[in-house]
């Protein structure tokens, strides 16, 4: 099956958009060649080109949780099903990806904040603990929404996003603190401080752009 792969993958955190316990990523940009599409449940101008699934899944990033969106063509009615499958797979591996480029990037800011002595007491095993109970973690994540869109051609456009919700992802924060040995009772909300902090900060480069 002849396919077109859309990715839009978007993240909130709980208080901010984790919205955030919140993550999202930028949209990329749609190729020109993709054949225009109406969303047939809308009532909008012929005369205008649009891609809906783009603002479908946009809409994400505004949501609270770290949620991932991604598209896959369906040719047929009867490819429906596999193409929601095939969305709802891709939407969790592209989630696993923020997630693990999340909890990086919060470890290393976490330890650009704590003095040295507080450094050595984390142990060079710090990171390869979290990521391991992210991805005990990520298990939980939930379908939250689907979408189909039918193309100009006559096909279909079927999105699904996927999402980790935001007590999930405190709980998450809460046991990588604990399992990494992290007695100051700082320690928890600074990293979820610096989790929430890479969402800001994407949120600040998308707009500056």
């Amino acid at each position: 099956m002849k396919k077109w792969k859309k990715l839009v993958a978007v993240g909130s955190v709980v208080g901010m958009c984790l919205a955030s316990l919140s993550g999202c990523g930028s949209k990329p940009k749609v190729k020109p060649q993709q054949p225009p599409v109406s969303n047939t449940s809308s009532s909008t101008s012929a005369a205008v080109v649009t891609f809906p699934w783009d603002s479908y899944c946009a809409k994400f990033s505004k949501m609270k949780g770290l949620i991932a969106c991604r598209c896959d063509l369906a040719q047929s009615l009867e490819e429906l099903n596999i193409a929601k499958e095939e969305s709802i797979a891709d939407a969790r591996s592209e989630l696993a990806r923020i997630l693990n480029l999340r909890v990086t990037t919060m470890i290393k800011r976490y330890r650009s904040r704590t003095i040295a002595d507080e450094k050595h007491a984390i142990g060079s095993t710090f990171e390869a603990v979290a990521k391991q109970v992210a991805k005990e973690y990520l298990k939980g994540s939930k379908v939250i929404d689907s979408k189909t869109f039918k193309t100009s051609e006559g096909s279909y456009m079927v999105c699904s996003a996927v999402a980790l919700e935001p007590e999930t992802i405190k709980n998450m924060i809460s046991e990588i603190a604990k399992k990494a040995n992290l007695t100051n009772p700082r320690d928890e909300d600074i990293l979820y401080e610096e989790f929430k902090a890479y969402k800001a900060q994407q949120e600040l480069e998308e707009e500056t752009k």
